[in-house]
């Protein structure tokens, strides 16, 4: 049989500096120069050495290149959509706060790093974005409402704090951390800016010049007027210090800590001394003349009881004279009688 012909050796692939460099890119590589068999540079050629281990030579030519210091950008196919906005990445599923257990909470030993009154900012803030009613807050906490209204009435860091409501609105707003559900914001409202204005002269007040409007509320519907008005959008607690200080003669500002005080203290009476109960009286009937609403049928009430007196009193709480036997109390329109 006739000798089979010796195959001839295969000339290695010349590739352009920028395809050699695309393959080299994922090891990473050296560039040098091509050296032939007789131990010669090769002008037209160089060499592109691959770190993949085995030290892959890829020989590229000089003249399929217009730069060797920079290889050419690869051509981009086009996309398939018109559109070249980038395509979010898929939003990782939710995780269900429930499904998430705390450390100590099937003990029972849950360790709370935030205070009663951090709490209830934090219930506060979940109600008024709408996010959630308090309904359905309680049915999430498990907690009935007697403790709930408690709590939330408190103040102070440790006020509460052997409530219920202190430790499951704690675990129940710690799973939602965990779980990464952000607190929503309320949004708030474009509103009149005229809409809580009663700077109108001809809302002026008898005996306002004076300082000595006569008052037909007690202290405890005052404080719930003011809490009222301060939930309304738009309205800080700083602008209506501000507000309340242009309803007396003086027109100096109301300090937020007065109002603060005074909106602490409970009683018919209680804080009828404080300059924030007479100028919020102002204000309200100020108010309410604008806004043309009629009086209301507690109002009307008290104008029976403390007309005769020239108004509601306004020295606050004070002490009463009465027999060892007898013990005074105070009905809600502020009147002191003896049992």
């Amino acid at each position: 049989m006739p000798a089979k012909a010796a195959k001839s050796a295969k000339a290695p692939k010349i590739y352009s500096f920028g395809e050699a460099c695309k393959i080299a890119s994922p090891y990473g590589f050296i560039v040098g120069p091509s050296i032939n068999a007789l131990g010669e540079r090769d002008p037209n050629l160089g060499v592109i050495t691959v770190a993949d281990g085995k030290n892959t030579e890829l020989k590229f030519s000089h003249e399929r290149t217009e730069s060797m210091a920079k290889p050419p950008r690869p051509k981009e196919t086009a996309p398939a959509s018109t559109s070249r906005k980038r395509k979010p990445d898929a939003e990782a599923p939710p995780i269900d706060p429930s499904s998430i257990i705390l450390p100590g909470e099937e003990e029972g030993e849950i360790e709370i790093d935030q205070s009663c009154d951090q709490i209830r900012r934090k219930i506060s803030n979940l109600i008024s974005s709408g996010e959630m009613k308090v309904t359905h807050f309680q049915r999430e906490c498990n907690i009935n409402s007697n403790s709930y209204g408690r709590f939330m009435k408190l103040k102070g860091p440790y006020s509460g704090a052997d409530n219920q409501t202190y430790e499951a609105a704690f675990i129940f707003f710690k799973k939602r951390e965990l779980a990464g559900i952000k607190p929503q914001k309320k949004k708030a409202k474009a509103t009149d800016p005229d809409k809580f204005d009663v700077s109108d002269p001809a809302l002026e007040l008898d005996g306002e010049d004076e300082g000595d409007v006569e008052i037909y509320d007690t202290c405890d519907e005052i404080r719930k007027k003011i809490n009222a008005h301060l939930r309304n959008d738009g309205v800080t607690k700083a602008g209506f210090c501000r507000a309340l200080g242009k309803m007396s003669p003086a027109g100096t500002p109301i300090n937020a800590k007065s109002m603060d005080d005074f909106l602490k203290k409970k009683g018919p009476e209680a804080g009828g001394s404080s300059n924030c109960f007479y100028c919020a009286y102002v204000f309200f009937e100020k108010l309410r003349i604008k806004q043309g609403k009629p009086k209301s049928k507690f109002r009307e009430e008290m104008e029976k009881i403390w007309v005769p007196e020239g108004g509601f009193p306004r020295c606050g709480e004070k002490a009463v004279w009465c027999r060892a036997d007898a013990r005074p109390y105070t009905d809600k329109y502020g009147r002191i009688f003896m049992e």
